[in-house]
């Protein structure tokens, strides 16, 4: 991105009423990254390349318990 990083819009996100669930996706995975991304307020990460059916299972979950509350 141009004026940043992925990292900087997740850390945006978060500023909302209700922050919405990000799934940070990435080429370049290494824990560090991994724990960046949670630690900026991603609800998951996955790794390149992954399964359509890890991620359709990941935001299943992420929006049940968005229905479901905290």
């Amino acid at each position: 991105l141009a004026d940043g990083d992925g990292l900087d819009i997740i850390r945006a996100a978060q500023q909302f009423d209700l922050p919405p669930a990000v799934i940070a996706i990435t080429a370049f995975s290494s824990r560090d990254t991994r724990q960046a991304a949670l630690d900026a307020g991603a609800s998951a990460f996955l790794a390149k390349p992954f399964a359509i059916a890890e991620f359709s299972s990941l935001v299943e979950d992420l929006m049940s318990r968005r229905h479901d509350g905290p």
